[in-house]
């Protein structure tokens, strides 16, 4: 599974709209989008807020973090 795959996942449990969140995050849409392909495009600070406004738990956190095989 990839990343994008799992964090539509996550969207979709939490029903996440994402352009509603990437506003909140406090980036456009289009980025958003673009970070949403790969883990490894998100700094920490940008990952907590996402974190934070999804109420993520620490398995969610895990979940998307873990490395793709």
């Amino acid at each position: 599974m990839t990343f994008e795959d799992k964090m539509n996942k996550v969207l979709k449990e939490h029903a996440a709209n994402k352009k509603a969140l990437a506003r909140e995050i406090g980036m456009p849409y289009t980025t958003f989008l673009y970070k949403c392909k790969g883990v490894e495009y998100w700094n920490v600070i940008e990952f907590k807020k996402l974190s934070d406004i999804l109420r993520l738990s620490d398995e969610e956190q895990a979940f998307l973090c873990e490395e793709v095989t």
